[in-house]
């Protein structure tokens, strides 16, 4: 997508498309936001401009470099076969553009191997790390690259970006995406495009009624098998028991993220009191902050269901 179709981050995009018009794009970034903010959108729309490409496709001279499969870090082999990557002339022009995903998982040792490639890259090369914090990247490569922070969308920036590829949504539709995405494109393309997101909501509906017959531990393989999803899970269920909130307090309808399982909502809550559903919630809270910090995972949702099991 080019530089100029992106919707939302008009003041980012329009410093970089004024940066490179009159050739004073430094050949170092770091664009920092949350995951679905739009860093790899810009990233491409930034290397179809340098490289001078009116429309989107894959070219030879632009690198796109992710972490490896299986792998839960960038470690100093992988820079160094980057920095190979990086060394050789372009194959079309006399510009050629990395793009580095995952800037955050680089290991120290890996951001150390690769400073001074950031710091003095071959002519013509643009490095663009991207990355969903600050804190992860040290200081010398911070120092040495031009930062971009992202911020969440306006609601009418989401608004547009909704209804530019689903232009026949309902509203009630469109304002359930709106609420849950919270200003992150990709949220919405997930709410409403992933399958397997969809099967993580119906099954968050399935894990509260399940406690509620006391069959929670029937859950336990489903639940481990969302390893890889978890982040998108822990969103549904924190969400699903924040309805089941606003349903105890106030009962205002208006309120509720998942409009489409409002009567599910409705039937479980009169079996949970609110003092349940909030330790429910901050044992769920306490199991992610667990699994953020690297506790093995199959312990943290064991530990989650003992809980819960006597909430």
């Amino acid at each position: 997508m080019n530089l100029k179709d992106i919707i939302g981050h008009k003041v980012n995009i329009n410093n970089i498309a004024h940066a490179i018009k009159e050739e004073k794009f430094a050949h170092a970034h770091l664009i920092i936001g949350e995951d679905g903010i739009g860093k790899s959108v810009i990233a491409k729309g930034i290397a179809l401009e340098i490289l001078g490409l009116k429309r989107e496709r894959e070219h030879i001279d632009i690198l796109q470099w992710r972490i490896g499969k299986n792998k839960k870090s960038i470690g100093v082999n992988e820079i160094r076969e980057l920095i190979k990557e990086i060394n050789k002339r372009p194959f079309e022009g006399d510009k050629k553009v990395i793009i580095v995903h995952d800037g955050d998982n680089l290991t120290p040792q890996a951001q150390n191997a690769f400073l001074k490639t950031i710091e003095e890259p071959p002519k013509g090369v643009f490095i663009i790390v991207l990355s969903d914090n600050l804190e992860s990247i040290l200081g010398t490569i911070q120092s040495r690259c031009q930062i971009h922070k992202l911020r969440k969308l306006t609601n009418n920036d989401m608004e547009r970006f909704v209804l530019r590829d689903h232009s026949n949504i309902s509203d009630d539709l469109l304002q359930m995406v709106l609420s849950f995405s919270e200003g992150i494109p990709g949220r919405a393309q997930r709410f409403l495009e992933d399958e397997t997101f969809k099967e993580l909501r119906v099954f968050s509906i399935e894990f509260f009624k399940s406690k509620v017959d006391n069959k929670l531990f029937e859950c336990t393989s489903k639940l481990l098998s969302y390893k890889s999803e978890w982040d998108d899970l822990y969103s549904c269920l924190v969400n699903l028991i924040r309805d089941m909130i606003i349903i105890k307090e106030c009962y205002d309808e208006s309120m509720i993220l998942n409009k489409d399982y409002i009567e599910d909502i409705k039937s479980i809550s009169d079996d949970y009191s609110y003092k349940s559903l909030i330790n429910m919630l901050k044992s769920i809270n306490k199991t992610n902050e667990n699994i953020v910090k690297n506790l093995n995972f199959n312990i943290a949702i064991e530990v989650m269901l003992l809980e819960l099991q006597e909430v």
